[in-house]
């Protein structure tokens, strides 16, 4: 017989609402994925880039690789075959040596395309919740985005906890943020 593990089973872990909607974008993501690699043959890092450039034409590189959080090498390779396949257009900008970024015709007719599985993704989610709460589930939602971009500013800009050094058993405790909005 084998013993049974004291920390598991026993305990009652609470449910963040955080852990929660982390669990239901995983679920999301990974059926995003699945679905544009099925019928788009591409990326969900490919997808997102095209609805950041088809948002916010004309972009840097740079300026996108931030919006997508990606360092600046992996996007410039992820734009390079976007651009190789006829979907994205690089161009010099007026006055700078940074290249702007736009979807191309066939890109935009692509990214069109995918916007549409997106409305349908939305509609089956959505069907889920009773209409008369539709409203309040998405008030609720943007005041979650909301309060976590601030999260995220303060921390980023606050401090961030350095990686220990070799030897360094652990973060010193005043290197921890306290990251209540």
């Amino acid at each position: 017989m084998q013993a049974e593990n004291p920390s598991v089973g026993s305990r009652q872990f609470p449910e963040h609402i955080a852990d929660q909607l982390i669990l239901a974008a995983e679920a999301v993501v990974r059926y995003r994925i699945a679905t544009y690699r099925d019928r788009f043959r591409m990326t969900e890092l490919q997808y997102r880039m095209m609805m950041h450039v088809a948002k916010n034409a004309p972009i840097s590189v740079g300026k996108l690789a931030a919006l997508v959080n990606r360092d600046n090498a992996q996007v410039s390779r992820t734009v390079k075959s976007l651009v190789e396949t006829g979907l994205m257009i690089s161009r010099k900008s007026r006055g700078s040596v940074a290249k702007s970024l736009v979807l191309s015709p066939e890109g935009e007719a692509v990214y069109l395309q995918m916007a549409l599985v997106g409305e349908e993704w939305g509609s089956a989610i959505s069907g889920a919740i009773p209409s008369e709460k539709i409203a309040l589930v998405s008030q609720a939602m943007e005041g979650l985005n909301q309060a976590s971009c601030r999260m995220l500013e303060r921390y980023e800009v606050d401090a961030i906890p350095k990686i220990p050094s070799v030897g360094t058993d652990r973060l010193k405790s005043d290197a921890l943020v306290d990251m209540t909005p």
